[in-house]
């Protein structure tokens, strides 16, 4: 049962869709199709409550009623059938725009592909490979650290980019405000501290982008 239903989730199906044909024009056709589903539902939904239930049961109703010489219509009456129809048109219009805004919410909650998830847990072993790898006590080791880590900076903000929102990836590509952490005898001076900090706050943005994407499965 559990298959079936996975098989059956809208968000596998608009993660396969942008794994065929890409992030960007995968979004699109999932937009269009949804678009499509959504006008889709409301002009069914529409034909029945105009067509079924109104023209086959409240007009029938209302016309023999009225057409009727010993119906007894009273202002009451009349005030009953019209409250009873705006009322029906009211609960109409209600349920599918509740509908219609769950669907988009659904959508929106963009779902990455568990794959990508994976590389971006890649991406992040590799930053934690370079903030334990100590540089020598000396300038050109340094210059070699910071370049592996600015190489490697440079690489995750690509792949962001190219996998998530744009925001997402200016949060690591601009950290803003970056707090001193007590790293004891790692730094080699104060220069590889400043480093350290950035690149650990770097690797909590992954790990929290990891955390918020992998619940959304």
């Amino acid at each position: 049962m559990g298959v079936i239903m996975d098989a059956l989730d809208p968000r596998k199906w608009a993660e396969l869709v942008e794994e065929l044909f890409g992030r960007t024009w995968g979004r699109r056709l999932n937009q269009v199709v949804l678009s499509f589903l959504m006008l889709g539902a409301i002009g069914l939904g529409g034909k029945f409550f105009f067509d079924d239930f109104i023209g086959k049961v409240v007009w029938p109703f209302t016309t023999k009623l009225f057409g009727s010489p010993n119906s007894g219509i009273t202002l009451d009456n009349i005030e009953s059938i019209i409250i009873v129809l705006v009322a029906a048109v009211a609960f109409f219009v209600i349920v599918f725009s509740l509908f219609v805004l769950f669907a988009v919410r659904a959508f929106r909650r963009r779902v990455v592909p568990q794959s990508v998830i994976n590389e971006v847990a890649g991406h992040r072993s590799e930053g934690i490979s370079i903030l334990n790898d100590r540089p020598k006590d000396t300038t050109a080791d340094l210059a070699r650290w910071h370049k592996s880590w600015t190489d490697w900076r440079g690489k995750v903000a690509t792949f962001l980019g190219q996998h998530f929102t744009k925001a997402e990836q200016l949060s690591f590509d601009r950290l803003g405000l970056v707090a001193e952490l007590p790293w004891g005898t790692l730094p080699i001076n104060e220069e590889h501290a400043h480093y350290l900090n950035q690149l650990a706050k770097q690797l909590t943005i992954l790990e929290n982008l990891i955390r918020v994407h992998q619940e959304r499965h």
